[in-house]
């Protein structure tokens, strides 16, 4: 998987912090929307909105990149519903 991807998920599930780099913020973001679309993780603590061009934008990401990074999370669902349980 992608190191992006997995950094981001590791970013989302940590606790937050006030001084993230606007960077880490977005990733955050776009990972808490990218588990959703894949139907990965618990779903039950809300619902994030969907990723728009802005975010793709700040986060320096084309659609076609974050379309293959559904598809690699939703392909390898298991390790990553390991990843966000490890995380938990």
């Amino acid at each position: 998987l992608p190191d992006l991807v997995i950094e981001s998920v590791e970013l989302h599930h940590e606790a937050f912090n006030l001084e993230a780099p606007l960077q880490h913020v977005t990733l955050t973001g776009i990972a808490d929307a990218l588990t959703y679309e894949a139907k990965i993780g618990d779903g039950g603590n809300g619902h994030p909105r969907r990723i728009d061009a802005q975010d793709l934008a700040r986060g320096n990401i084309d659609q076609k990149t974050k379309d293959q990074a559904v598809a690699d999370m939703v392909k390898n669902q298991d390790r990553f519903s390991a990843l966000l349980n490890a995380a938990g």
